[in-house]
């Protein structure tokens, strides 16, 4: 059996995607095409995406009627972020012996493969069908086996692309107004106009610090998790690691106060307090380090209160804490007073927004720790645009 899967965030899905999921059916003789679309995708975590129940129900639409196109759920109800690597694995575990698997992308990201998570998984998981478009020439494969060796043997080319469609494109068309008639199936325009969809889109962003020093803990999961929960409401997501930042502590040398908005260290605080004034909404997450946050989240939050007074106020936010055991409560009352005093506004949730892991992965096995967040996430979008409206 030949499998075909074509990811993305179908925001939303257009004739180019259908017409690509066609073609590698047709020339490579699949059995079936899966198309994915994606929870929050990787590739884009800045972006506003649509919410899933809107961008399954175009897909639906688009693939009715179209032998062997099937839709899958399978990264829209997977927590935290959506990785290919992931996706081919859970594939593969539910695959007959006899399964075969072509992830089919645009040459355009097959370029870039090399920068994806764990690309090495990813061609021994699947071949590539690699659909080449208009603008976009084969790409030097004898470069690319220097990077990744092997994918020359695991890589197979689709011809007959004549068109080169961008939903971003769709949507600033609908934003203005234009017709998408002959962009996308006839029944996705309708439903798009029927529902809204992007009719008056406002652009609303929530930005999630991680406070921890490893890149990848527990603390950056269930910070993702709780962006997931708020990106599936329609609002721009950011993650902002602090691990492998300088963030000097305050040395409350009242310079902020002679020159408000500035501050006299210069090191990366500044960047990232920019993000904070510009977003609606503000998670800070934190482990739990000798009984409080850590050094990192507590230097920036410092100097952020000192340098900012004032430009966070009005604010969606709250604060997300990881323990191994014990400090959890306290660091959590510890960066709400943060919150507080910034004068922004905090959403509740089912309980206090803590979870219990020491071992990286392990947040995941707390399921009211993983439920608290992601309603605490629920709850700050619908509170964002409340006031948004």
């Amino acid at each position: 059996m030949k499998t075909g899967v074509l990811g993305g965030t179908f925001d939303p899905v257009h004739n180019g995607h259908i017409m690509m999921a066609e073609r590698a059916r047709d020339q490579l003789g699949l059995d079936r095409v899966l198309l994915i679309p994606a929870g929050q995708p990787m590739s884009k975590p800045g972006k506003q995406v649509t919410a899933p129940e809107h961008r399954l129900a175009m897909l639906e639409l688009a693939i009715k009627g179209r032998p062997k196109l099937e839709l899958s759920r399978l990264e829209i109800d997977r927590p935290g972020p959506s990785y290919t690597a992931d996706t081919l694995t859970e594939l593969r575990k539910c695959a007959t012996d006899n399964e075969e698997f072509y992830f089919i992308l645009g040459v355009d990201s097959f370029r870039q493969l090399k920068d994806w998570k764990r690309p090495n998984d990813i061609i021994s998981l699947a071949k590539l069908a690699a659909v080449t478009r208009p603008g976009y020439p084969e790409p030097q494969m004898d470069e690319l086996e220097k990077e990744l060796p092997g994918i020359g043997e695991k890589t197979v080319f689709i011809k007959g692309m004549d068109t080169d469609i961008s939903a971003t494109a769709i949507r600033e068309k609908l934003e203005r107004g234009e017709s998408i008639k002959d962009l996308v199936p006839e029944d996705v325009a309708r439903y798009i106009m029927e529902h809204g969809v992007y009719a008056g889109r406002v652009r609303m962003k929530a930005v999630g610090i991680v406070g921890s020093p490893r890149k990848d803990g527990n603390t950056r999961y269930l910070v993702d998790h709780c962006l997931k929960a708020i990106a599936e409401e329609g609002i721009e997501t950011e993650t902002i690691p602090l691990a492998g930042k300088t963030i000097s502590g305050c040395r409350h040398c009242e310079y902020c106060r002679e020159h408000p908005g500035e501050c006299a260290i210069n090191d990366d605080m500044q960047a990232i307090r920019d993000k904070m004034i510009a977003a609606d909404a503000i998670i800070v997450g934190s482990p739990v380090y000798y009984g409080s946050a850590t050094s990192l989240v507590k230097g920036l939050l410092e100097r952020v209160g000192f340098s900012g007074k004032g430009s966070l106020a009005g604010k969606v936010g709250g604060p997300l804490v990881v323990a191994r055991r014990a400090g959890k409560n306290f660091t959590f009352a510890e960066l709400m007073i943060w919150f507080h005093i910034m004068e922004m506004i905090n959403p509740g949730s089912t309980y206090w927004n803590v979870a219990i892991g020491r071992q990286k992965g392990e947040v995941a096995e707390d399921e009211e720790g993983m439920t608290t967040a992601w309603n605490f996430g629920k709850n700050v979008a619908r509170l964002v645009k409340k006031l948004g409206t």
